[in-house]
């Protein structure tokens, strides 16, 4: 039984695992498979319904009522993105603070630590003064008198008070109070891409395609190109028809952000197959070569237990009707005949010498 298993299993990765494999031939793959190239610029998108660049839905027809069919990879070559959003802004929440109960905001946009000193002050009387140490790069409030200070914020984004080092979210300041930590004004160093729900990169419990790393100085542009990616391919578990894809651009807290009216643009790759063959290749590509084995396994394991639990005959006419090739049958057959012989000869001889002996 242990030979027999054996022949099976090798069979079947003769004719049937082989064959699998054999169909990612490179010439096969290639004239069965074609990559549509899409340019989606922001500045594309129905303004009158989508009026900012960071969401909007792009129709992959040109007039938005064709689909494209059996996608199975999608993949981002190059992206060209802004970094123009305002990392201080009122929508936030940590432009305003207040002192004795008198609001005081600062005006939208990025500042460097020299800047926000300067801001605060312009803001502020002349009996309140920020400064910040060059050494320990600390800011640093004094007052001449009694002063109450309220950073609270409403948003689940840092506070005013937050970002320029102050930990708590009120301060009752008569002299000098200096910050607990150093300010935190760069600004946001990633975003995300979210294109439908496809991707890999998980946020906050959703899915992105890409993660943008702002590397570029603030109101430059960010040009990043394939070499530079390190994931941004999603592969489709089955071929998949598109039609429209939802673009956004959002934060760490998955919030859509601000371009400030400058426009984005990447490139989209899809990559589809354009018969019922490359398709099932795809999704059978999807498992590992152990995974197959394990199916594979699985699959013999339930054809002998099949054949156990049927009678001498009915087991020889389903292994017979089998299409696991006549090669098997036949070394299964021959060694059933020699092993019958075998045990014949035996026998025969065993009646022979026993006669001889009576006799």
């Amino acid at each position: 039984m242990i030979i027999l298993i054996q022949k099976y299993f090798l069979m079947l990765q003769k004719y049937n695992i082989k064959n699998i494999y054999n169909l990612k031939d490179k010439n096969l793959l290639h004239y069965n498979m074609e990559t549509l190239i899409f340019n989606i610029d922001s500045r594309s998108r129905d303004i009158s319904i989508y009026p900012t660049h960071s969401k909007f839905k792009y129709d992959l027809s040109e007039k938005g009522s064709s689909t494209i069919k059996n996608v199975v990879e999608m993949k981002i070559s190059s992206i060209e993105f802004p970094n123009t959003s305002h990392f201080f802004n009122y929508t936030n929440g940590n432009t305003s603070f207040k002192i004795d109960d008198v609001e005081y905001k600062l005006d939208d946009g990025n500042y460097n630590t020299d800047d926000i000193i300067t801001a605060l002050n312009d803001k502020t009387s002349d009996t309140i003064d920020f400064t910040i140490n060059k050494n320990t790069g600390k800011i640093k409030i004094t007052t001449t008198s009694t002063k109450e200070f309220d950073f609270s914020n409403n948003t689940d984004y840092q506070s005013l008070g937050s970002l320029l080092g102050f930990k708590k979210n009120t301060y009752t300041i008569n002299g000098s109070t200096t910050a607990e930590n150093i300010p935190n004004i760069i600004g946001e160093n990633y975003f995300f891409l979210k294109i439908n729900d496809y991707g890999h990169i998980e946020n906050n419990g959703k899915k992105y395609m890409l993660k943008l790393l702002m590397i570029s100085p603030k109101y430059e542009m960010t040009f990043e190109s394939r070499k530079n990616y390190v994931s941004k391919i999603y592969k489709f578990k089955q071929p998949t028809n598109i039609n429209t894809l939802d673009i956004e651009i959002v934060d760490y807290l998955n919030n859509n952000i601000s371009l400030n009216g400058v426009q984005f643009s990447f490139t989209l790759e899809l990559t589809i197959v354009n018969n019922n063959l490359l398709k099932k290749y795809h999704e059978l590509s999807f498992h590992s070569g152990e995974l197959l084995e394990l199916m594979l396994h699985d699959n013999m394991l339930e054809f002998y237990n099949r054949e156990n639990e049927e009678n001498k005959k009915e087991k020889k006419n389903l292994f017979l009707s089998n299409n696991v090739g006549n090669q098997l049958l036949n070394d299964m057959n021959q060694m059933n005949l020699k092993k019958q012989n075998d045990l014949s000869s035996r026998n025969n001889l065993k009646s022979l010498n026993s006669f001889k002996f009576k006799y």
